[in-house]
């Protein structure tokens, strides 16, 4: 054990932080210690989100989490859900959630309120800021935008980068096809953009690539006319 884990150990057992040394009698750290760490967590976010890092252990990626940090975080977050779910707590808080949604009444009246005002004044839902008339400002728009296309970008590099059928090698004519069929269903199942999860399930196989045109006459007919022909 280094001396910095034993010297946080007797000042936890006296009543003071672990950090700085002073009076905390409840928590781990003093307040204002845990406002430093919060802020330099917030810093060090958009940092990585700048550099095109993962927020939590700074190894390049193209969304703000690698694949590997993502799967660890949602399963975190599904595992903390399950159990407030079978508690009956809100998502927010500790308080009992209603039938009808994972909130408390409280937070649920709350989002509703803040909603409709929002969407009433013409703000974003998400900061508030004013739009041009759709739900997001642009500041916020942007990002989602940016996020998207480098998700679409990576997964179709992986699949080859071009049609498998014509060659065809321009990303906006691009989409991604099931092989064996299936893909209404899978979609359905699945409930998210396929880009986004063919990323964060470590590119399976079982997909290929195909421009809309090869793409919609595979699902018409069967076939492809370049094939055919």
């Amino acid at each position: 054990m280094s001396s910095f884990a034993k010297l946080s150990q007797e000042r936890r057992k006296s009543g003071l932080c672990a950090k700085c040394g002073k009076p905390s009698p409840v928590e781990y750290l003093c307040t204002d210690c845990q406002e430093r760490r919060r802020l330099s967590g917030i810093e060090r976010r958009q940092r990585y989100r700048t550099q095109h890092r993962c927020v939590h252990c700074g190894k390049p990626a193209i969304a703000s989490e690698c694949p590997d940090c993502a799967r660890i975080h949602r399963k975190i977050k599904k595992k903390v859900r399950r159990k407030k779910d079978r508690l009956g707590l809100c998502d927010r808080c500790s308080k009992l959630h209603t039938k009808r949604s994972r909130l408390c009444k409280d937070h649920l009246r709350f989002e509703r309120e803040l909603l409709k005002t929002r969407l009433k004044n013409g703000l974003c839902t998400q900061c508030g800021k004013p739009t041009s008339g759709g739900r997001y400002c642009e500041a916020c728009l942007q990002p989602k935008r940016d996020y998207k296309a480098r998700i679409k970008n990576e997964v179709l590099q992986h699949y080859g980068g071009k049609c498998a059928c014509c060659n065809l090698e321009t990303p906006e004519f691009l989409t991604m096809d099931h092989i064996n069929g299936g893909g209404n269903q899978h979609r359905k199942k699945i409930k998210e953009s396929i880009y986004r999860w063919l990323y964060h399930n470590n590119f399976p196989s079982g997909f290929r690539v195909l421009c809309a045109n090869c793409n919609m006459s595979y699902g018409l007919f069967g076939y492809c006319p370049h094939k055919k022909s």
